[in-house]
């Protein structure tokens, strides 16, 4: 297993997992052309300003057939409707794109890859909290486990809890509205 991150820490963490790491921008002189069957880019493509490059990177290494998978924030997700200007995705210069299921859609066609599958799934009660905390300027609370944390747990334990993750996930995706963007697409 391969990885690339920026900072010292993630490289670390990576390390210490067992992953050959490089840090830096993925550069595909580090591997042999088309050598991946699968990449994944999780919650990245949003901090980059111009992801062509990445994409052309990630094309170079990627087999003929091969899958990306990539998640980012979604754009039209219900928790920014709700939050509107103090949804906390918004924060330059940490958040540079944005993505809608029709935008990531556009990108990687136009780049290559021929989609399989994209939805939205999941929204997040601490996103929410720390956007309305932002918009009224409080400092809010301190969790030890937040409250995402805890109804993920439950609804791996829970048949109740795992009934209406998988229905609320449902809807989300169905009218693709979830807080979390994920699309698998193939190199053509």
């Amino acid at each position: 297993m391969y990885g690339t991150e920026y900072t010292d820490d993630a490289f670390e963490i990576g390390k210490q997992k067992g992953i050959i790491m490089h840090q830096g921008i993925l550069d595909p002189e580090n591997y042999n052309a088309n050598e991946f069957d699968i990449i994944t880019s999780f919650e990245v493509i949003e901090h980059i300003n111009n992801p062509q490059p990445e994409i052309h990177n990630i094309k170079k290494i990627l087999r003929p057939g091969g899958l990306f998978y990539v998640t980012t924030p979604n754009f039209n997700s219900v928790s920014r409707f709700l939050a509107k200007k103090a949804w906390n995705i918004i924060c330059y210069p940490e958040h540079l794109s944005y993505y809608t299921t029709g935008s990531m859609n556009r990108f990687l066609k136009n780049e290559g890859f021929k989609k399989v599958k994209i939805e939205t799934t999941g929204i997040s009660l601490n996103r929410l909290k720390v956007s309305y905390d932002i918009k009224n300027q409080n400092t809010g609370s301190d969790n030890k486990v937040s409250t995402d944390e805890g109804l993920r747990q439950k609804s791996e334990t829970n048949f109740l809890f795992k009934t209406m993750k998988n229905s609320v996930n449902f809807v989300l995706n169905l009218f693709k509205i979830g807080d979390s963007l994920k699309g698998f697409y193939q190199k053509k």
